[in-house]
């Protein structure tokens, strides 16, 4: 026992002391969390399930709801015990389940998709527009499930619409200004105007098919003269 010297007692009191002090940070760190908070994978992300902005959903390996957040419920209509007794396909357009079916394929052999964009009904029949990324949940090291992060694009995808039909409008109307701009090759003699495939046309016939206007017939005072004479003098 001649090695156990005064020395190595005081640093072995030392590693001691900092293993305990060490032990004592880890605890106050995380005062209320239970012993199996690492091996349960709800629990671990209760605070953000809970206050999210977003509807989350926990799904089983068959798709059936096991768990809403009070998002999910606010934004859908349907209760908690509602959501419980559901599966996905319960609240997705049936020409939409090919899809989502792809993006299960995609869950289960990436572990996660992101930005699958669908629509999903409310308790009372309106259908939003959605955005979802999925992650795999995993415990025992098989798949039990996923976590599904459902935003509401409704507002997103109706601007996008009004500036698709924006933009047709404005199109339509820059092809009806450019349809009579630029330089008319116009006879000097006949007044014929020669289209872009090289026939000429007379004037009325050129504008009918290149704008909206509508040709009204008349006669000017100068034609009404030159062509009948008679009638212009008693006028």
């Amino acid at each position: 026992m001649d090695f156990i010297t005064i020395d190595n007692v005081f640093l072995i009191g030392i590693i001691v002391i900092q293993f305990v002090v060490f032990r004592f940070l880890q605890k106050k760190d995380r005062p209320y969390l239970p012993a199996d908070y690492q091996e349960n994978p709800y629990e671990k992300y209760r605070d953000l399930f809970e206050n999210a902005n977003d509807a989350i959903f926990m799904l089983d390996e068959n798709h059936n709801y096991i768990e809403v957040n009070p998002r999910a419920v606010e934004l859908f209509g349907f209760s908690r015990e509602e959501f419980l007794g559901m599966n996905v396909k319960d609240v997705i357009p049936p020409a939409q389940v090919s899809k989502s079916d792809e993006e299960f394929k995609r869950l289960r052999e990436q572990g996660k998709y992101e930005k699958f964009t669908g629509k999903q009904k409310t308790k009372d029949g309106r259908w939003l527009d959605i955005e979802v990324n999925s992650s795999v949940i995993i415990s025992g090291g098989k798949i039990i499930g996923s976590r599904d992060i459902v935003r509401d694009i409704s507002e997103r995808k109706k601007a996008d619409r009004e500036r698709e039909h924006l933009i047709t409008d404005l199109q339509k109307a820059l092809d009806e200004i450019k349809s009579l701009k630029g330089i008319l090759p116009l006879c000097s003699f006949c007044k014929n105007i020669r289209d872009p495939k090289g026939e000429w046309k007379q004037v009325d016939v050129f504008i009918h098919d290149h704008s909206e206007a509508a040709i009204s017939h008349t006669v000017c005072p100068d034609c009404m003269k030159k062509h009948y004479p008679e009638g212009f003098e008693k006028r």
